[in-house]
Parts: structure tokens; sequence; C-alpha cells
């Protein structure tokens, strides 16, 4: 955001705003309209829905130019068709008209407001929150992208701030990836835009990744990445002269070592340089999740990869990682059994030498050879035989065949069956509150799948199912204090498919 003098304030206060003249706008089914947010041509209001007794945000467009209201049905078009199947994208509840006739949707409301807003009032964020944020969003935006959809938009403005998570909002501008583009009648922010766009290319994956970079550049030093130190050389022309040309200021906010090396990359000029996709900028950013170390410190050892995942989790969930939480808690030794009480067990009998037992046995096989013969002369005495020993009749005389009685079934141990790579998913949320679990994931089957909770240390036992279309969900499981409880999930398609989780962990 760039104030009156042109210098970049995105770390200071929020300026108080004059209250306008304006009427609120009216929506059937909701009242209490109360202004709190304003872009170029739309206005956002906080309303309470009378049916449901909740707070929502409520965007109506304030223009009537045809290609703006094309644009906010494609935003309404985008937006549903992504926010309903990942937790990370805005979603949006319904749509409608106002009473002035302008074109409106209606949001969940966020008391949080957005990243933008939380950087005003607390300054730059630490280097492991940016990581989170920048996992959440880099994942959000490869589902998008995996559904041909380019955000264009990406900046702190645009990313609301839940109570334990983040989503990306605004698909305002938001192409499909094989659509005509035309950059003369769209807006966007130019302090986060690459220099592809800037240029007037045709957009692609790589500006929503430079884009992200730029967001979470922002984040962590408090100002755009080709911000100038120089307040009278921050204007616009000389901001996008910088980014089009000039190296980005070296990011050396505390902690960011190795997240500045992710965020370079993701500014680098040449689109050939940044990272492939949203993807694996998202994995990138996951590992330093789970590396908690800096250069010169010690690094930690490789970690253990698992052997394909079963159907069961219960018997072939991944090995969990020697604590690698912030809690610094590890896992719990394993019980050593006490010591036998009382007198000991009785000693087996002394064994009897091999020759004797060999005797033994041989004795013991004659004398059943001349008890068997004798039976057998015994029986043919009493029969009459004349000592022809009977034929057993021929397989093909005639009879019927032998039949089972009933049909065959399995034994043995049951043979699993393995995940699905292109079924993996993210638990993305994971708490507790030491009486129930609060969870989201996200949904790599199209609402298709079932998904189940497992946990699987210190011990394992099947939890939860939930059903199919479901990302988030809260169920009574206690956990004990001190005691740190791992789970997986997994999901199964109908056809047999299934599809597993990341371990997740909590501690009581």
């Amino acid at each position: 955001m760039t104030g009156p003098s042109g210098v970049d304030e995105a770390w200071r206060p929020p300026a108080r705003v004059a209250p306008t003249d304006e009427p609120p706008e009216s929506l059937a089914g909701y009242d209490h309209l109360t202004e709190v947010g304003r872009g170029g041509d739309s206005v956002v209001y906080r309303a309470r829905d009378t049916a449901m007794g909740r707070d929502v945000a409520i965007k109506v467009l304030q223009t009537d130019d045809d290609r703006a209201v094309a644009r906010f049905r494609r935003e309404i078009e985008i937006t549903v068709r992504l926010g309903r199947q990942h937790p990370n994208i805005v979603n949006i509840l319904t749509s409608g008209t106002t009473a002035s006739g302008h074109p409106a949707i209606v949001m969940d409301f966020y008391e949080g407001g957005s990243l933008h807003d939380r950087l005003r009032t607390h300054g730059p964020l630490p280097a492991d929150e940016v990581v989170t944020i920048g996992t959440v969003l880099a994942d959000a935006l490869a589902f998008a992208h995996a559904h041909g959809v380019l955000h264009r938009d990406v900046k702190p403005q645009n990313v609301l701030v839940l109570p334990t998570s983040w989503v990306l909002a605004d698909f305002g501008i938001a192409r499909l990836v094989d659509a005509e583009h035309t950059s003369s009648v769209e807006t966007f922010t130019y302090r986060h835009a690459s220099p592809q766009i800037l240029d007037g290319r045709p957009p692609t994956e790589a500006d929503d990744i430079w884009s992200l970079g730029s967001t979470l550049y922002t984040l962590a030093d408090g100002r755009p990445p080709f911000a100038s130190e120089d307040p009278d050389d921050d204007s616009a022309l000389a901001y996008l002269r910088r980014a089009r040309t000039e190296p980005h200021r070296p990011l050396a906010a505390p902690g960011a070592g190795r997240l500045a090396d992710v965020i370079d990359r993701c500014l680098a000029k040449d689109v050939d340089d940044r990272w492939a996709s949203a993807a694996e900028l998202r994995d990138a950013l996951a590992r330093l999740r789970v590396s908690a170390w800096e250069p010169g410190a010690p690094k930690p050892p490789p970690p253990v990869q698992a052997d394909p995942v079963a159907l069961s989790v219960l018997a072939h969930a991944p090995a969990e990682v020697a604590d690698v939480a912030p809690t610094g808690t590890r896992p719990p030794e394993p019980e050593i059994p006490p010591p036998p009480t009382g007198p000991p067990p009785p000693l087996p009998p002394p064994e009897e030498p091999r020759s004797r037992r060999r005797w033994l046995l041989v004795g013991l096989g004659a004398t059943a050879a001349v008890v068997g013969l004798a039976l057998g002369v015994t029986g043919a005495v009493l029969r009459g035989d004349d000592g022809a020993t009977p034929q057993a009749p021929p397989a093909d005389a005639g009879g019927p065949v032998a039949t089972l009685s009933a049909s065959p079934v399995e034994s043995g141990d049951p043979q699993p069956h393995r995940s699905d790579p292109r079924l993996a998913f993210d638990l993305l949320k994971l708490d507790s509150d030491g009486t129930s679990l609060t969870l989201k994931w996200n949904d790599p089957t199209d609402g298709e799948g079932v998904f189940a909770l497992s946990q699987v240390s210190p011990r394992k036992l099947p939890v939860w199912d939930f059903e199919a279309g479901t990302t988030e969900g809260t169920l009574p499981f206690v956990v004990k204090p001190g005691v740190r409880t791992c789970f997986v999930m997994t999901v199964h398609l109908p056809t047999g498919e299934v599809g597993l989780s990341g371990t997740r962990c909590v501690t009581g």
C-alpha cells in the first residue's frame, strides 16, 4: 500500500477513515451492514445473517461497467468451484443482488482481517510463521493451478486470517490458463507483479509464484522486496523499474536465512530460474518447517523413508519422526517389564539320550505294524473275504462329481492394498484442547472419497470416519497430559484406490 507521500506504509498503524454519508447497501436476508473495506470498484460489508444468526462478509460491486460485471461473475464462478474443495481458498456462501441493483457475493467473515491488516498493526511476522503461511498459500495455488486457474493478484491484502490458518481470497482478476488476457482493462497490484506481467506478457503460473514470493518477503521484512530505502525514490515508476531490472533488497529478517533462499528463487527475473510449480514451492517450504536448523548449526539426519503404506493404516502407518515438534518433548520410552517375583518355574525334565529314543521309536513302530496286520486278518475272516484286494472305482465311473458344500473363504492374513501416490493429501490442521481434536485436510478426490483418521502412536487405534465431501471435522478424543499422540488420515475411493496423508502429532 502506498501512502500520500509515496512511502510504503505496510508496517504503519492504519489511519482513521472518515465515515461516509453514503447509505449502506441492503440485501434480503441480511441486516446491520457495516462497511469494513473498499476497493477500486467494490465495497465489503460486515453483516448479520438473519436466518443463521452469524456474521458474514458481503462484497458488493459498485459499478455498472460491463467488463467489471463480467469479471465479478467470473470471480463468483471460479471461487465457488475452488473454495468448496480446498480449505485454504475462501468459500462463497451465496450470491444475490442488492436493493440498488448491484451484484453481491456473501462469504464467511473472518475477524482477523487480512495479512495486510496484521502487518499494519503488528509489523513484520516471525520467519517461522511466514514459512507456515507460505506452505498453506502455495498449496492453495497448486490446487488452483491444477484446476486450470491463475490467481494473478496474490498479495497480503488478499490473504484472510483464520484463528489457526489462512485463506486465499479475491479471485477478481483470476483467469483460466488458456483464456485470453487483456492487461489494459484489468487491475493488479504492481508491487507484487512479476516483470513479465509488467511487460504485458500473457500470465502464467510462474507469475503467481513471483507474487507469492513477493508477499512472503513483505510479511517477513515489513516492506515489498523492491521498496527503496529513500522515500523520494519510491514512486510507482521507480518501483517498476527496479522490479524489472535490479535485484531485490536482501532479506535480513531474524531467522530468515533458509527462507530467504526460497524467496530468492521465487523472485528470479528469468522464469526458468523460478520454482517449476507451486507444488514444488510448497514442498520446499514444508521442508523448512521440519528441518529446524540454520547455517552453522548441526544438520539433522535425513528423514527415514517409510515403506509403501498399505490400506490398513494401523499396520502400515509411516514411522514417526523422532520429535521434530516445537514442544521439545520426545516419544515415551518403551516400558521395561519388572523382574519376576516368587519361586522360579520348574526346570524341564532331562533330555533322554538320542540312541535310546531312536530304539524306542523303532520298537513302537514294529508293535504297531504287528497289531495292524492282526486286525486286518481278523476283519477279513469275519467278512468272508477271499483275500482279493478291493479296487477303488474309476474316476469316470459315471457317478456325480463331488462339490464344495459352501463357497471358498479367504484364509490367512488379508493382503494389503498399496496407497496411490496420486491420492496423497495433506492433513492441514490437527489441534487438541485435551478432550477433542479439530482437524482440516484437502480433498484430492473432488468429493468422492471417504476419509478416516487413525491413531498410530503411542498405540495403533482407529479413531473416526468422515463422510465423502468433508474437509474438516471435530471429534472427541482425550490426549493424556505429557503424551505425544500421532495420527494419519486415509481416503478411500469406491473403486478401491487409497490415498494417505503425512503424520501429524499433538502433545497433551
